[in-house]
Protein backbone atom coordinates (compact mmCIF):
# COMPACT_ATOMS: atom_id res chain seq x y z
CA UNK A 1 0.00 0.00 0.00
CA UNK A 2 2.88 2.35 0.76
CA UNK A 3 4.36 1.75 -2.72
CA UNK A 4 0.95 2.60 -4.25
CA UNK A 5 0.94 5.88 -2.34
CA UNK A 6 4.49 6.70 -3.44
CA UNK A 7 3.70 5.84 -7.06
CA UNK A 8 0.53 7.94 -6.97
CA UNK A 9 2.41 10.84 -5.36
CA UNK A 10 5.14 10.65 -7.99
CA UNK A 11 2.56 10.66 -10.80
CA UNK A 12 0.73 13.64 -9.27
CA UNK A 13 4.00 15.57 -8.92
CA UNK A 14 5.00 14.73 -12.51
CA UNK A 15 1.58 15.84 -13.76
CA UNK A 16 1.85 19.12 -11.85
CA UNK A 17 5.37 19.72 -13.17
CA UNK A 18 4.32 18.94 -16.76
CA UNK A 19 1.42 21.39 -16.46
CA UNK A 20 3.72 24.11 -15.12
CA UNK A 21 6.24 23.58 -17.91
CA UNK A 22 3.54 23.43 -20.55
CA UNK A 23 2.17 26.83 -19.44
CA UNK A 24 5.48 28.41 -20.45
CA UNK A 25 4.89 27.23 -24.02
CA UNK A 26 1.87 29.51 -24.44
CA UNK A 27 2.03 32.32 -26.92
CA UNK A 28 -0.55 34.95 -27.83
CA UNK A 29 -2.44 36.08 -30.88
CA UNK A 30 -2.72 39.86 -31.19
CA UNK A 31 -5.64 41.01 -33.33
CA UNK A 32 -8.63 43.27 -33.91
CA UNK A 33 -12.01 42.85 -35.57
CA UNK A 34 -12.08 44.59 -38.94
CA UNK A 35 -15.05 46.41 -40.48
CA UNK A 36 -15.87 43.41 -42.72
CA UNK A 37 -16.62 41.07 -39.84
CA UNK A 38 -13.24 39.34 -40.03
CA UNK A 39 -10.13 39.55 -37.92
CA UNK A 40 -6.75 41.11 -38.62
CA UNK A 41 -3.91 39.38 -36.78
CA UNK A 42 -0.53 40.92 -36.11
CA UNK A 43 2.03 38.93 -38.08
CA UNK A 44 5.75 38.95 -38.80
CA UNK A 45 6.38 38.48 -42.52
CA UNK A 46 10.07 38.47 -43.48
CA UNK A 47 10.67 40.34 -40.20
CA UNK A 48 8.23 43.11 -41.15
CA UNK A 49 5.29 43.57 -38.80
CA UNK A 50 2.08 43.38 -40.84
CA UNK A 51 -1.50 42.22 -40.39
CA UNK A 52 -2.91 39.01 -41.76
CA UNK A 53 -6.66 38.39 -42.22
CA UNK A 54 -7.83 35.13 -40.65
CA UNK A 55 -11.29 33.84 -39.71
CA UNK A 56 -10.73 33.21 -35.98
CA UNK A 57 -8.28 32.79 -33.12
CA UNK A 58 -8.92 29.04 -33.18
CA UNK A 59 -7.90 28.95 -36.84
CA UNK A 60 -4.67 30.85 -36.09
CA UNK A 61 -4.00 28.44 -33.21
CA UNK A 62 -4.31 25.52 -35.67
CA UNK A 63 -1.69 26.98 -38.05
CA UNK A 64 2.05 26.38 -37.81
CA UNK A 65 2.93 30.03 -38.60
CA UNK A 66 5.37 31.23 -35.94
CA UNK A 67 5.01 34.83 -37.13
CA UNK A 68 1.42 34.87 -35.81
CA UNK A 69 2.53 33.93 -32.28
CA UNK A 70 3.67 36.62 -29.88
CA UNK A 71 5.19 36.61 -26.42
CA UNK A 72 5.21 39.40 -23.86
CA UNK A 73 8.74 39.17 -22.52
CA UNK A 74 7.82 40.74 -19.17
CA UNK A 75 4.78 38.48 -18.82
CA UNK A 76 1.14 39.28 -19.39
CA UNK A 77 -0.29 42.35 -17.70
CA UNK A 78 3.24 43.77 -17.42
CA UNK A 79 4.50 46.46 -19.75
CA UNK A 80 7.50 45.32 -21.75
CA UNK A 81 8.99 44.12 -25.01
CA UNK A 82 7.29 41.74 -27.43
CA UNK A 83 8.71 39.06 -29.70
CA UNK A 84 7.36 36.62 -32.26
CA UNK A 85 7.98 32.91 -32.04
CA UNK A 86 9.67 33.22 -35.44
CA UNK A 87 12.20 35.72 -34.02
CA UNK A 88 12.14 34.91 -30.33
CA UNK A 89 15.75 35.97 -29.80
CA UNK A 90 14.81 39.48 -30.97
CA UNK A 91 12.26 42.15 -30.11
CA UNK A 92 9.89 44.32 -32.13
CA UNK A 93 11.31 47.74 -32.86
CA UNK A 94 10.45 50.96 -34.68
CA UNK A 95 12.39 52.26 -37.68
CA UNK A 96 11.07 55.16 -39.73
CA UNK A 97 10.57 54.31 -43.38
CA UNK A 98 8.28 52.22 -45.55
CA UNK A 99 8.21 49.22 -43.18
CA UNK A 100 8.34 50.98 -39.85
CA UNK A 101 7.95 48.04 -37.49
CA UNK A 102 10.29 45.05 -37.53
CA UNK A 103 10.40 41.87 -35.46
CA UNK A 104 14.16 41.36 -35.75
CA UNK A 105 15.65 44.09 -33.55
CA UNK A 106 18.44 42.91 -31.28
CA UNK A 107 17.47 42.95 -27.61
CA UNK A 108 20.46 45.23 -27.01
CA UNK A 109 18.91 47.75 -29.44
CA UNK A 110 16.17 48.67 -26.98
CA UNK A 111 16.39 52.42 -27.60
CA UNK A 112 13.76 51.98 -30.34
CA UNK A 113 11.88 49.00 -28.92
CA UNK A 114 8.12 48.79 -29.20
CA UNK A 115 6.57 48.37 -25.76
CA UNK A 116 3.39 46.50 -24.94
CA UNK A 117 1.20 48.48 -22.54
CA UNK A 118 -1.67 46.45 -21.09
CA UNK A 119 -5.05 48.17 -20.95
CA UNK A 120 -6.49 45.10 -19.20
CA UNK A 121 -5.83 41.36 -19.36
CA UNK A 122 -7.37 41.12 -22.84
CA UNK A 123 -6.15 44.29 -24.58
CA UNK A 124 -2.80 45.89 -25.21
CA UNK A 125 -1.34 48.89 -27.03
CA UNK A 126 1.98 48.60 -28.88
CA UNK A 127 4.03 51.78 -29.03
CA UNK A 128 7.49 53.25 -29.28
CA UNK A 129 7.10 56.73 -27.80
CA UNK A 130 4.16 58.24 -29.73
CA UNK A 131 4.63 55.86 -32.70
CA UNK A 132 2.01 53.18 -32.12
CA UNK A 133 1.14 50.14 -34.20
CA UNK A 134 -2.39 50.76 -35.44
CA UNK A 135 -4.87 49.12 -37.79
CA UNK A 136 -3.14 47.37 -40.67
CA UNK A 137 0.11 47.54 -38.66
CA UNK A 138 0.42 51.16 -39.78
CA UNK A 139 1.95 53.88 -37.65
CA UNK A 140 -0.44 56.05 -35.68
CA UNK A 141 0.19 58.67 -33.03
CA UNK A 142 -2.83 57.48 -31.06
CA UNK A 143 -2.86 54.32 -28.99
CA UNK A 144 -4.66 51.46 -30.73
CA UNK A 145 -6.28 48.71 -28.65
CA UNK A 146 -5.28 45.22 -29.80
CA UNK A 147 -7.04 42.12 -28.47
CA UNK A 148 -4.86 39.43 -26.90
CA UNK A 149 -5.74 35.72 -26.69
CA UNK A 150 -3.53 32.90 -25.48
CA UNK A 151 -2.62 30.21 -28.04
CA UNK A 152 -0.07 27.41 -28.13
CA UNK A 153 3.37 27.65 -29.66
CA UNK A 154 4.51 25.45 -32.52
Amino acid sequence: MRSDFLALSAMAFAGFFATAVQAEDWWYSIYYADSNGGFQFLDSDDSNVVTNKQPSVDYVDSLSDKGLRWKFLSGTNNDGYIATQAHQDHIVGYDSGDNEYHADFKKSNDDSAVMAHFINDQQVTLCFDNNCIGAGAKKTEESFAWNVTQIQGV
